[in-house]
Formats: structure tokens, C-alpha cells, sequence
């Protein structure tokens, strides 16, 4: 047989058996949704108690776990300032991002996400709840802040409180406050935007009905301490003094009160003394995933 009909015969059997196998399309990879597949697996995480920030929008790129705390750039590392493009938050806790290291500058209040409301995917155009600028205009709506948060509070905003209270034995009148804010009004009275005291806290109990009452206060959750002040917006100056307080006490008469020499002559301890007060979170916890 000649080996040009050899090569005929070859090509119609091929062809033959060609007709008779149908074609199979190649199978193509489906490309899954990487944000849904993140988001899915931050609503499974175990723990409750910490919101996920990434270094790219759409969840991308490091991954900082950070728990309930406070946050400057000595916890984040200093990669991390003005690093962070994305986040996802979870309900029931408060987000307030800061522009400036040690809870300074201009701030925002950032959204939960929840129900698949993805508010924080892309912080060039983020949804924030509310804030404040250094100059103390309020803010909402659609902001631009991306890669400019350098410090950071997360609290809970059921298990991180300061209760005080008017009588000693954490008796009488009380009124509990978290690190704040929790409302438009309370950011209001929250941050000092002075350039002689820029300070986050409370800065006038008797907008709250408070000035001069405290008598015993109990602290809960994440919070280090609570700095009482005699004089408004957290002043420390000669005649404004301020105490440290890292747990509950049941009376502030235990504790004295005293001026640059002596006891004061009147009362002499921190009794019905406090007119502001702040709130210091423990430094939280940071996971960092690549």
C-alpha cells in the first residue's frame, strides 16, 4: 500500500470518529467574588470582639485584626499609618477613626456592616456616620479617608462604660457614659478642638447634669482609666487638678485632694469635684494577617 494512501485512510478514520464524538467545551474556572467570599468569612469568624482592616480597598492586600482598645501608631506599627483602605466592622461595636497619632485630629465615626451593607470597601468614597474636623465642623455622608487614619478607638457600646454615680456605695443619681461618642449631641461635647487642648473625653459634666456630683464610679470592659477633672474641657493648670482612676471606688472621700503644698482647706477630697472627665481604652490587640 502506498504510504499516500495510508495517510488517506488515516485522516477519513479520524474524521469519521471525529463526527461520532461530539465536542466538549472546555471547562472555564468560575472567578469568585473575593469581597463576598471575605465578608462570608468575616460574618463566621469566632470572635465577635474585633474589626478586620486591609490595606487595599475591597479587602485586600494586609489584614490588621484589631480587638476592642485604643490604638496609636505604637500599636499599629508605624507601617500602618495612613496605610488602611478598607474594613469590615461588626454590629454593636463603635469605630472612631483618627487622622492624627494618640486619638487627635480630625475623626470619623464609622458604619457597621451588617445585613450585607458593605459600607467600608472602598474609603476613598466611605459612607461615615458622622465626625468632626480639627476646626470642629461636624461631618457626614461620603468621605474621602483613605490611607489617613493613624490612631483609633474600638469600644463596645454596651460593655465599655463609666457609671457614676452622686452618693458614695455607687448610690443616688447615676449617669453612664462610654468613651463617647454615641450620638450627634454627645460628639458635640466630646472633643476639645482647641490648639491649646486638642483632648477627646467629656469636657463639661454639667451640659449633663453632672458638674460637681460624683461620688462613686465603677468602670467596666476595655477601659484603663478615667481622668476626672475639677475644671471644664479637661484643663490641668495651677487650681485644676486632675486624678487617675484605673478601677471602680466606691467613694471619692478616700481619695485627697490636695494643691501644690497642702490639703485644700475646705474639702479635702475628690468628693462632688469632677466638671470633665476622659476616657482611656486599654491598648488593644492586633493580629496582623498577609
Amino acid at each position: 500500500m502506498k504510504p499516500s494512501f495510508t495517510l488517506l485512510l488515516c485522516l477519513l478514520a479520524s474524521l469519521s470518529h471525529a463526527q461520532l464524538t461530539p465536542r466538549v467545551k472546555p471547562t472555564v474556572p468560575i472567578l469568585k467574588d473575593k469581597q463576598a467570599e471575605m465578608y462570608t468569612s468575616f460574618r463566621n469568624r469566632a470572635n465577635k470582639d474585633e474589626v478586620w482592616f486591609f490595606e487595599h480597598a475591597g479587602y485586600g492586600g494586609k489584614k490588621y485584626i484589631l480587638g476592642r482598645g485604643q490604638y496609636t501608631l505604637k500599636e499599629l506599627g508605624m507601617d500602618a499609618n495612613d496605610f488602611f483602605s478598607s474594613a469590615l466592622i461588626p454590629t454593636g461595636l463603635m469605630v472612631v477613626a483618627f487622622e492624627d497619632d494618640n486619638i487627635a485630629g480630625t475623626y470619623y465615626t464609622l458604619n457597621s456592616d451588617n445585613n450585607n451593607k458593605r459600607y467600608n470597601t472602598d474609603f476613598t468614597k466611605v459612607e461615615i456616620y458622622r465626625g468632626k474636623d480639627a476646626g470642629g465642623r461636624m461631618l457626614s455622608g461620603i468621605k474621602d479617608i483613605n490611607d489617613k487614619i493613624s490612631s483609633i478607638i474600638i469600644f463596645d457600646m454596651l460593655d465599655d462604660e463609666v457609671t457614676l454615680y452622686e452618693d458614695c456605695n455607687f448610690g443616688g443619681q447615676s449617669l453612664s457614659l462610654t468613651p463617647c461618642p454615641m450620638s450627634s449631641a454627645d460628639e458635640a461635647r466630646c472633643f476639645s478642638s482647641s490648639p491649646v487642648s486638642r483632648q477627646w473625653g467629656w469636657l463639661n459634666l454639667a451640659d449633663l447634669d453632672f458638674n460637681d456630683k460624683l461620688s462613686s464610679i465603677k468602670i467596666k470592659g476595655q477601659i484603663a482609666a478615667v481622668r476626672i477633672h475639677t475644671g471644664k474641657n479637661l484643663e490641668i493648670s495651677p487650681g485644676s487638678k486632675m486624678l487617675s482612676l484605673t478601677t471602680s471606688h466606691p467613694c471619692l472621700k478616700n481619695k485627697p485632694y490636695t494643691t501644690d503644698n497642702a490639703l485644700f482647706s475646705g474639702n479635702s477630697d475628690w468628693n462632688d469635684r469632677a466638671s470633665s472627665l476622659s476616657i482611656i481604652m486599654k491598648p488593644g490587640t492586633v493580629t496582623i494577617v498577609n
